[in-house]
């Protein structure tokens, strides 16, 4: 759809404002492929490259695939995700190492579960003897205490977090989230994997593991988006 380019650059831009009012839609298209349709419309100083290896640039760019967005997901964004893999329950239940767990993976066997519990009106005891359940705003704020302590714990094991693509970002945060601290700190060859943005061998690493035979779907799912980023 964009063949010569160059010269299709050249035309646009040497039309007058009233001319490049009446271009059809597909020439709008063709503009906005190689990425000059702020120009051809008056919206900005900025030139593109008409040089055949600019217009290569441009295929490139227009080829690129959504996962190499930037930026950092939201919190809204991590708790749908953590949620879609953790699960998200209003009634407590027992996790598959028997602990007591409510909404998306809060532990009610912590210490600090009483008081926290508290804050929301809530009782460990009437939740475990389903008495109560949990709202959707108070499951949410029991996730945003667990999601500050996993960002935390993602961050001091990849220091470079967000660095790193947003899906492989989501990732990062739902694997400490998982696991916790400790248990994190019993991969050192992901760590560093992770350190290096080699994708290959993080995905190998995380699938040469106890953790990739325990949580199913969810560490498929981490691995083949990992080893997809790989060069």
């Amino acid at each position: 759809m964009i063949e010569n380019i160059g010269g299709w650059y050249n035309r646009a831009n040497s039309m007058s404002s009233l001319n490049k009012q009446a271009l059809n839609f597909d020439d709008i298209k063709k503009y906005v492929q190689i990425g000059g349709a702020a120009t051809m419309l008056g919206l900005s100083p900025l030139q593109q490259e008409p040089s055949a290896l600019g217009a290569e640039k441009s295929k490139q760019r227009v080829n690129q695939p959504a996962k190499a967005n930037a930026g950092t997901p939201s919190d809204d964004e991590l708790e749908q995700f953590i949620g879609n893999w953790e699960g998200i329950r209003p009634e407590a239940y027992k996790d598959s190492e028997g602990n007591w767990t409510v909404g998306i993976g809060f532990n009610l066997e912590r210490k600090d579960a009483k008081s926290i519990l508290q804050g929301l009106g809530l009782s460990r005891s009437k939740l475990i003897s389903k008495q109560q359940s949990l709202s959707p705003e108070q499951i949410s704020k029991l996730f945003a205490i667990n999601l500050k302590t996993a960002k935390a714990d993602a961050l001091a094991w990849c220091p470079n977090l967000y660095e790193h693509p947003i899906e492989i970002q989501k990732i990062i945060i739902d694997f400490a989230f998982n696991l916790g601290a400790t248990k994190l700190r019993k991969f050192p060859k992901a760590q560093e994997a992770f350190a290096n943005k080699d994708y290959r061998r993080a995905a190998a690493e995380m699938q040469d593991s106890t953790w990739y035979g325990q949580v199913g779907r969810r560490s498929k799912h981490h691995v083949k988006i990992v080893g997809s980023y790989a060069d």
